[in-house]
């Protein structure tokens, strides 16, 4: 976050969201102790979903495409578009652009 250039308030409140919280498991009439959860987000909550779309942003960057193509990413998902008037176009864009580095590896 900080690469990002989150201010640290903001950070600082972050922490705080996702530490020192517990969890207890509901199995029909069974309701087990309470524990600590220490890792992840808290289901449920909204900030946890915008949490986690600032955190997955980082391992899905802008792809250094050529020219004819461009990359659009959601979450885990990407899409590649390439143009070009013959189908080698096509196929060199794409080729190009799954070249490593690129940001498509698997």
């Amino acid at each position: 976050m900080a690469a990002r250039g989150w201010p640290t308030i903001l950070r600082t409140w972050v922490k705080s969201f996702m530490v020192g919280r517990t969890t207890q498991l509901r199995l029909g009439e069974y309701i087990g102790h309470r524990f600590e959860c220490s890792g992840g987000l808290p289901q449920g909550s909204p900030v946890s979903q915008l949490l986690w779309l600032c955190y997955s942003s980082t391992l899905i960057e802008p792809a250094d495409m050529p020219g004819n193509a461009m990359s659009i990413s959601w979450v885990d998902d990407r899409t590649v578009c390439v143009a070009g008037a013959t189908d080698n176009e096509l196929t060199g864009g794409l080729a190009e652009s799954s070249k490593p580095g690129r940001g498509l590896e698997p």
